[in-house]
């Protein structure tokens, strides 16, 4: 089976070669996450617990294939609360380099769209390097360059963390709104 990382070199090197013959623009989208509480979806935590709430940042360079169509990597970073035991409760990190496909369904200034995207994930301070794991996002453009988006990451594989202070970190998922704004480079 291939690693992680060969299929991340296969990946990066397929968008590269796609991006070097098109003779079409590349964008850098930039935007804030906020992680919706696991309460939000989950009936079964309380209301009071807000475990995988947090923010996140997302930078996203892009290659338009098309006027709707485009391909790029969106690499994250997002902070969350613990779902923790003890009493010291703080927040984790984890990254996530993502290739990803974009297709906006309309050319107007209010389009929606979707994405979706296969990659890694890398929680900080844990003995997993990189988890495998999938993106899909729904949303819609703000006059052309801005957007607003629903997304949803999940991670493959188990997560090796410390079980004497982490809950459910077996194949973990998180939610979030995010802003965004594209930023042209012709």
């Amino acid at each position: 089976m291939l690693s992680m990382k060969t299929v991340s070199l296969l990946l990066f090197t397929l968008i590269a070669t796609t991006a070097w013959g098109q003779e079409k623009s590349i964008e850098v989208e930039l935007g804030i996450r906020y992680n919706l509480p696991a309460n939000t979806f989950n009936s079964e935590v309380p209301g009071w617990d807000t475990q995988k709430s947090g923010a996140g940042l997302k930078a996203m360079p892009k290659w338009n294939l098309s006027n709707k169509k485009s391909i790029g990597v969106h690499f994250g970073i997002n902070l969350f609360g613990e779902d923790a035991r003890g009493s010291d409760i703080g927040t984790f990190v984890i990254f996530s380099y993502v290739p990803t496909f974009q297709h906006q369904l309309l050319d107007t200034k209010f389009s929606p769209f979707y994405s979706v995207g296969l990659g890694g994930y890398s929680v900080l301070n844990s003995e997993t390097a990189i988890a495998p794991g999938f993106s899909v996002s729904l949303g819609t453009t703000l006059f052309r360059k801005g957007s607003i988006a629903f997304e949803y990451h999940h991670l493959l594989t188990d997560v090796e963390v410390d079980d004497a202070f982490f809950n459910n970190f077996d194949r973990w998922n998180f939610y979030g709104i995010v802003l965004g704004y594209d930023i042209g480079i012709k």
